[in-house]
């Protein structure tokens, strides 16, 4: 007879294959493709991130090839994983049937978590390994048995190749290790400073890299590239709450915060202290690694612009913390029990729209954008691809396809048949294509730029830097691709013919050789005349500012007009 935790495997094992069937039936969306094509070229490291994503769709591509079912296996089995890891923390914590349950409801009904395991993302393996570094702390506490120190390590370096967030994780560790006097022993065992010396030797690759590239990756990391290196105009804090209010799902989200409030007030009227919460290693663990991730990203959020995903690590620990509650009597959690049931049903329908997006759009008469429309975002990339290729035998068969945005480089090369490793410009925006970037004198390309978010008019900022990069350019109009009565992609072409010289060394030309010396003096000294010198002097700036914050973009709104 199987025991209760081997049914919830098996349902668990079958609702992973339930998102497999779906996931097959998605496009895929540019990121995902991107890190494939990191696969395709593994090194020591990446401008982005470590290699960690890259060798792990690499594990499945080489056995499977480069499929559609190699990548959304590799996530499946990534968020699968995961789930077994939780339920396997939760027997070291001693939950109750109850409790197991809820783990396994929330590893694959949160909807963030069910939407994030169709996706390979670099997300995928570094969650799996904070999993299985949560587990391990546990099951050191639980055993005492120093193979688990290694585990430990082991599972923090794999992270930190995958994201370097894991690095939280790790200072989490710290802050546990030095309010913990009782466990002030793992620092006089060996096997920890072992386990440190393995850590290190499995992310010095990365290290090896950054120290090739003038420490590109940790400069990109620091100033936030991914998200656009910029400050956020009165912060993004409300933009954070909202994206965990919806990836949680908004009354489980409502109640995990008030089990937090709780717990805070209770500590203020010293009905519970700090040291009682820290006198349970396994507990206090637990809490500091929840807590560290948010806290971070909270203050963050105040300047800088942030995104709901970030978080998502820590509601591992989290899981384990809020389903604990469960299992209390008092009035207070028997409240916090029911709510959290009727999180469920409103979670379902989270997901449910999320699969069926499109077709719910459709049945209301396609009233929303599509960009809103969840499902229209892998949606319409293989005609583009299609179109491409017909206007390149049209053009000039010799021409080859490049893009500005490495999206749009990426997702051409998956479509593609041959697929190709398609070159990105990346025209005043860094990543891991300036490293693969090989333009050759003389030759004829065609560009191609994408525009996924339709409910705006295109802003194509880098048009000015083709005409110094090249002798002729030939911009062709905007195209659609439409499905029923909503246009899901925008497309648009460039033939450049005869490649002089990079971007790069244009744009100094041009603000130390005519920008400085010639226009902004002019039109200083026009607007002088006219008696508005201050305006005259700052219209350059302002010109070369909205290049540089994509200005003239016009904001989406969900509903069509």
């Amino acid at each position: 007879m199987i025991s209760h935790f081997q049914k919830l495997v098996l349902i668990i094992l079958g609702l992973n294959s339930i998102k497999l069937i779906y996931a097959l039936n998605l496009g895929l969306v540019p990121d995902e493709v991107y890190y494939w094509e990191w696969s395709r070229n593994i090194d020591f490291s990446f401008y982005d991130q470590g290699p960690g994503v890259a060798l792990y769709i690499r594990l499945f591509t080489s056995i499977l090839g480069n499929n559609l079912f190699s990548l959304k296996l590799a996530a499946i089995v990534a968020s699968f994983l995961c789930s077994i890891l939780l339920l396997l923390s939760g027997r070291l914590l001693s939950f109750s049937e109850t409790q197991l349950n809820w783990i396994a409801i929330f590893t694959q009904f949160i909807p963030g978590f069910w939407g994030g395991s169709v996706l390979i993302m670099h997300d995928s393996p570094l969650i799996l390994f904070w999993s299985l570094g949560v587990f391990s702390v546990l099951k050191f506490l639980k055993d005492r048995n120093s193979v688990w120190i290694y585990v430990l390590f082991i599972s923090i370096a794999l992270g930190a190749l995958s994201k370097h967030s894991m690095v939280f994780f790790a200072l989490s560790l710290v802050i546990w290790l030095v309010t913990s006097k009782d466990e002030w022993s793992l620092l006089k065992n060996i096997h920890f400073y072992l386990g440190l010396v393995l850590a290190f030797i499995i992310i010095s690759p990365v290290l090896y890299w950054n120290l090739k590239h003038d420490w590109e990756n940790i400069d990109a990391i620091l100033n936030l590239r991914s998200s656009g290196s910029v400050n956020s105009k009165g912060g993004s804090t409300g933009k954070l709450f909202i994206g965990q209010l919806l990836s949680i799902s908004p009354i489980w989200f409502l109640s995990f915060f008030a089990y937090a409030i709780y717990t805070a007030k209770r500590i203020y009227k010293k009905e519970i202290s700090i040291a009682m919460i820290s006198s349970n290693s396994m507990n206090w663990f637990l809490v500091i690694n929840f807590l560290t991730l948010p806290i971070f990203f909270l203050f963050m959020s105040i300047r800088k612009d942030t995104q709901a995903n970030w978080v998502f690590p820590a509601y591992i620990s989290g899981i384990l913390i809020f389903t604990r509650a469960i299992g209390s009597t008092t009035n207070f959690h028997v409240q916090y029990y029911k709510y959290l049931r009727y999180g469920l049903p409103l979670a379902l329908l989270f997901i449910l729209y999320s699969m069926f997006s499109i077709n719910i759009d459709k049945l209301t008469g396609q009233r929303l954008e599509p960009y809103f429309v969840l499902g229209y975002r892998s949606v319409g990339f293989d005609s583009v691809t299609e179109k491409v290729l017909e206007l390149q035998k049209e053009i000039d068969k010799s021409a080859t396809i490049i893009t500005n945005k490495y999206q749009d480089a990426a997702i051409l090369s998956w479509y593609i048949p041959e697929q190709p490793r398609i070159q990105s410009l990346n025209i005043l925006q860094k990543n891991q294509y300036n490293h693969w970037l090989n333009l050759e004198q003389g030759k004829n390309y065609l560009l191609v730029y994408i525009e996924e978010k339709t409910c705006e008019k295109s802003f194509v900022f880098f048009q000015p830097y083709l005409n110094l990069m090249f002798e002729e350019v030939k911009e062709y109009p905007e195209k659609e691709i439409v499905d029923g009565n909503s246009i899901i992609k925008r497309y648009q072409v460039w033939h450049l013919k005869n490649y002089q010289r990079g971007w790069s060394s244009s744009v100094r030309k041009f603000l130390h050789e005519e920008l400085a010396t010639t226009l902004l003096p002019t039109l200083a000294n026009e607007k002088t005349h006219s008696g508005s010198s201050k305006e005259g002097e700052m219209l350059g700036f302002q010109l070369l500012q909205n290049y540089y914050s994509r200005g003239g973009e016009i904001e989406c709104k969900p509903l069509k007009k």
